[in-house]
C-alpha cells in the first residue's frame, strides 16, 4: 500500500500531541484510538503486509540488549508486575473477538528510514496469533485496513451528516492538515458552504480545519456551527 503523508520524528510527535514514544505500540495514546509503529525492512522485529493490505505486526521484546531480548518469549507482565503493550493489545483483540467490544481503531505509522515515518491511516485491530519463531513465543496482531472509521468526534450536528467515507477522502486530500492555517491539532470537519445554505456533505464541500480557524469562520459568517 502507498500514499500517506510523510513526517519527520518532529512532525509525527506534533501530529500525535505527545513527546514521549519509546515504544512501538500504545493502546489508545489517544482518546480516540490506539498507535502502532511499524517497519518492513527487517532488522529487530518482524512485521509483514499481507497483499490486501492487512498487517501482521510484532509484538514488543523483552526490554534489553536485541541480541538477549530476541531470545525470550515476548513478554505479557513487566517485572514491576504490570501488564505489557502486548497484553493490552491481546486483551483488546479478545474481547472483540467475543463481541464485547468493538474491533479497536489503531492509527499506523510506517518508518521509511532515520527519522522519517509516513501516515498509514487507520485499521483495525481483527485478532492476533501466538507463534513459535526461533524457539521462543511471538505475538503478532492482525491489523485490517479501515476507511470507515470516523477520524475525529462529531463536533455538531452538522459534522454528523458527513459520511464516514467521505471523512477518509478529505483526510487523505488534506494531508491531516487545517486548509487555512496548516495546523494538525484539534482538527475538525467543515461544510465549506453551511448546512444551513444547503451545503452537502460532500467531498466537495468538507475541508478539514483547526479549530481555531473553524471558530473564526463561523464567527464571520455570523453563527456558530
Amino acid at each position: 500500500m502507498t500514499g500517506g503523508t510523510v513526517l519527520s520524528w518532529q512532525g509525527l510527535k506534533r501530529t500525535l500531541g505527545t513527546g514521549v514514544m519509546q515504544r512501538g505500540m500504545y493502546l489508545r495514546m489517544h482518546p480516540e484510538y490506539s498507535v502502532v509503529f511499524c517497519c518492513f525492512a527487517g532488522g529487530r522485529y518482524s512485521d509483514r503486509e499481507l497483499a490486501d493490505g492487512t498487517i501482521l505486526y510484532c509484538g514488543h521484546n523483552v526490554p534489553g540488549k536485541t541480541t538477549f531480548s530476541a531470545r525470550l518469549d515476548q513478554p505479557l507482565i513487566t517485572k514491576g508486575g504490570k501488564l505489557t503493550q502486548n497484553a493490552l493489545f491481546l486483551k483488546a483483540a479478545q474481547e472483540a473477538q467475543a463481541g464485547t467490544r468493538e474491533a479497536e481503531p489503531v492509527r499506523v505509522f510506517e518508518k521509511m528510514a532515520v527519522g522519517m515515518w509516513r501516515d498509514r491511516g487507520f485499521f483495525r485491530l481483527m485478532g492476533y496469533r501466538e507463534e513459535e519463531e526461533d524457539g521462543r513465543k511471538v505475538y503478532r496482531f492482525i491489523l485490517m485496513p479501515e476507511v470507515n472509521i470516523p477520524l475525529f468526534p462529531p463536533s455538531s450536528g452538522s459534522s454528523r451528516q458527513i459520511p464516514a467515507r467521505i471523512r477518509a477522502l478529505v483526510w487523505e486530500r488534506d494531508g491531516g492538515r487545517c486548509q487555512e492555517c496548516g495546523s494538525t491539532q484539534n482538527l475538525v470537519f467543515d461544510h465549506v458552504i453551511p448546512v444551513a445554505l444547503g451545503g452537502a456533505g460532500t467531498a466537495s464541500n468538507v475541508q478539514i480545519l483547526c479549530a481555531g480557524c473553524n471558530a473564526a469562520k463561523s464567527a464571520t459568517i455570523g453563527w456558530s456551527k
